[in-house]
């Protein structure tokens, strides 16, 4: 069974639920419990998918680059006591 294009995410709206950041490709929101946010991907294109790619290492898959970048954010977050 393949994906039709109306099965595409091209923004989010929950209901019940507070937007607390609208980007490229990610909306966050608040969730019921304040030590958790709710990420939601969406299928619009990102900078990463076609700028990023000549900052990256050439073999490096985005998604990889992105995890790397994620790492070191979240090590900062951790430092100053997010």
């Amino acid at each position: 069974m393949g994906l039709a294009a109306s099965d595409t995410l091209i923004h989010s709206d929950l209901p019940g639920l507070k937007l607390i950041s609208k980007g490229k490709v990610r909306d966050i929101y608040a969730t019921s419990n304040p030590n958790y946010l709710l990420f939601v991907a969406s299928d619009r294109i990102s900078a990463y998918d076609v700028i990023m790619k000549n900052v990256r290492e050439p073999h490096t898959p985005p998604r990889c680059w992105m995890n790397e970048r994620t790492v070191t954010f979240r090590a900062f977050l951790e430092r100053v006591g997010f």
